[in-house]
C-alpha cells in the first residue's frame, strides 16, 4: 500500500531543500592547499584563493591582518590579498568568513617553494643514504610538505588533492629527498618556516609539465603535440583491431597461450637445480632456450636497510613478448595481447611491501611469434637502483615450433605505442601545476633524471 505525505508537509520539505541548496551554493570553500598546517608566503601581497557564490563578500584574517573581497567572477572563484610581510613565525589560525566560517589551524608564515620534476625529485628521503639517522632526527615544526597527488588531466584543473604534513620521524620518510634537504638548509639558514609543495612524477617528459599555450607558441613543439594527439585519437580503434586479429591468428596457427600453474615457477622456495643460466638483456635463443613459447626467468634480489617497505619500480625496458611479473610469489603485473600497450612501450611494475633480505623476482614471457627475451639498454634493467643485468635463471614452460612463412607474414602487428596519460603534452601542467598557480610562492626547484645538483630559479611572489 502506498503512503502519501500531506501537501503541507511536501511544501515544508521543499522549503528546507531549497534553503539547503542555497546554503551549499553560497558556502565559502577552500582549495586543499589552504588547510591545516599550511605555510603561507611572507609577502605584502600573499594571495588566498577562495570559492564562494557570485556577489558574496568574503574576509580572511590571520595574526590580526585582514583581507577582503567581493566576488564578481560568475564561477565563484576569488582572490583575497593579505599583507603578511610583518607577521611573525608563531603558527596562527586563518579564519575565512562569508556566509559560513572556516578556521584553518596551525598556519605558518615563511618561505614557500615548489619542488617539481621527475624521478630524482620524486625520490623519497626514506630511500636516501643515511635515511634512518636523518629521519630519526627530523622533527621540525618549521619544515612542512604538501604532496600533490598524481593527476594527469586532459584539461586545466582548478583543484588538486593533497595535504600538509610536518616533518617528523613518522612523516619525513615520505618527503622528497631533494626538497627535504633543500628546505632544511633554507629553514636553518633563514630561521623561518619553509613549506615545500611537492609536485613530481618520475619518468615524465618536460612537455607534460608545459602548458598548452606554451606548446602552441612554438611551431616545433606544436607539431610534436599534434602528432601525439593524433596517435591518441586513433589508438583505441587500432588496438581493438589488433586484439581481434591476434586471437584469430593465434587460433589458426595454434599459437594461443596455455599457462601452467604459476607457483611451480614463481614461488620463492622452489628447487632451481634444473633451471639454467641466461644472460640478460638478450635473446633466450642465445642460451639455447625456445625462440617462441613460454619461458620463465627469475632472480634473487637482496634488499637492505631503508629500502624496506617502500613503493619501488621494476623496469624491464622492452620485453620481447607478453610478460607476467611475480614478486615473492605474488602477482604484480600481467601484460597480455588484450592489454598490451603497443610497440615501443616500456613496461614498469610498481612493487609494494618489500621484505628485507632476499627476495625473488620471477617473470614469465610468452612469445608466440619469435625473438623471445629482454632487450634494451643493460643499465636500464633495474629494480629501484639495483642493477639486474647479467645472469638470471631460466626454465622453459613450453616451446612452440618455428613459424611457417605464411604465419610469419600474417602475424598481426600491434598499434604504435600511445604514451601514458602522464607523458602526454600538458597533462601534468593541467592537473598538478595549474591548480597551484594562485598560491603565492618564493621560488621553485626542479630536478630531472640527469645527474647533478637540483637547480633553483627565483620567482617573485605574485
Amino acid at each position: 500500500m502506498k503512503h502519501h505525505l500531506p501537501p503541507r508537509l511536501w511544501l515544508g520539505f521543499g522549503a528546507i531543500l531549497a534553503l539547503s541548496l542555497t546554503s551549499a551554493q553560497g558556502a565559502v570553500s577552500l582549495p586543499s592547499l589552504i588547510s591545516d598546517h599550511a605555510v603561507l608566503q611572507k609577502s605584502s601581497k600573499t594571495v588566498l584563493r577562495v570559492k564562494a557564490a557570485p556577489g558574496e563578500h568574503v574576509t580572511a584574517t590571520i595574526a590580526g591582518v585582514r583581507g577582503e573581497a567581493t566576488a564578481t567572477d560568475p564561477d565563484g572563484k576569488w582572490r583575497i590579498e593579505v599583507d603578511l610581510s610583518q607577521v611573525g613565525q608563531v603558527p596562527f589560525d586563518l579564519v575565512i568568513e562569508g556566509t559560513n566560517k572556516i578556521t584553518i589551524s596551525d598556519v605558518a608564515v615563511g618561505e614557500v617553494w615548489l619542488a617539481s620534476g621527475q624521478s630524482n625529485m620524486e625520490f623519497l628521503l626514506s630511500r636516501s643514504i643515511g635515511a634512518e639517522e636523518e629521519i630519526a632526527a627530523s622533527a621540525n615544526l618549521q619544515l612542512r610538505q604538501f604532496r600533490v597527488n598524481y593527476n594527469a588531466a586532459p584539461t586545466v584543473q582548478d583543484e588538486c588533492k593533497g595535504k600538509w604534513v610536518l616533518a617528523d620521524p613518522a612523516t619525513a620518510g615520505s618527503f622528497t629527498a631533494v626538497g627535504y634537504y633543500f628546505g632544511k638548509t633554507l629553514q636553518q639558514s633563514l630561521q623561518t618556516p619553509v613549506g615545500l609543495i611537492h609536485s613530481s612524477w618520475g619518468g615524465t617528459p618536460v612537455k607534460s609539465w608545459t602548458s598548452d599555450e606554451a606548446l602552441e607558441s612554438n611551431p616545433e613543439l606544436k607539431a610534436g603535440k599534434d602528432r601525439i594527439n593524433k596517435d591518441v585519437d586513433t589508438y583505441n580503434a587500432a588496438k581493438l583491431a589488433y586484439v581481434s586479429a591476434f586471437h584469430e591468428w593465434a587460433k589458426q596457427y595454434e599459437r594461443a597461450d596455455k599457462p601452467a600453474d604459476p607457483p611451480a615457477f614463481a614461488a620463492p622456495g622452489i628447487p632451481t637445480t634444473d633451471w639454467q643460466p641466461v644472460v640478460l638483456p638478450g635473446k633466450f635463443s642465445a642460451a639455447g632456450l625456445p625462440d617462441s613459447g613460454a619461458v620463465w626467468i627469475r632472480k634473487t634480489v637482496s634488499i637492505h636497510g631503508t629500502d624496506r617497505n617502500v613503493i619501488s619500480q621494476l623496469e624491464l625496458q622492452t620485453p620481447e613478448g607478453f610478460e607476467t611479473v611475480y614478486y615473492n610469489g605474488k602477482l604484480v603485473s600481467s601484460v597480455t595481447p588484450d592489454n598490451f600497450a603497443g610497440i615501443g612501450a616500456r613496461h614498469y611494475c610498481y612493487l609494494k611491501d618489500h621484505v628485507k633480505g632476499d627476495n625473488v623476482i620471477a617473470i614469465r614471457i610468452y612469445n608466440p611469434v619469435g625473438g623471445a627475451g629482454l632487450s634494451g639498454n643493460p643499465d636500464l634493467l633495474t629494480f629501484d637502483k639495483i642493477h639486474l643485468k647479467g645472469e638470471w635463471l631460466a626454465k622453459t614452460e613450453y616451446a612452440l615450433p618455428p613459424l611457417s612463412t605464411d604465419a610469419q607474414q600474417t602475424a598481426p602487428q600491434p598499434p604504435k605505442f600511445v604514451l601514458r596519460p602522464q607523458n602526454r603534452p600538458s597533462t601534468l601542467y593541467n592537473g598538478m601545476i595549474a591548480p597551484l598557480l594562485p598560491y603565492t610562492i618564493q621560488g621553485a626547484i626542479w630536478k630531472t633524471t640527469s645527474a647533478g645538483p637540483a637547480s633553483t630559479k627565483p620567482h617573485s611572489p605574485s
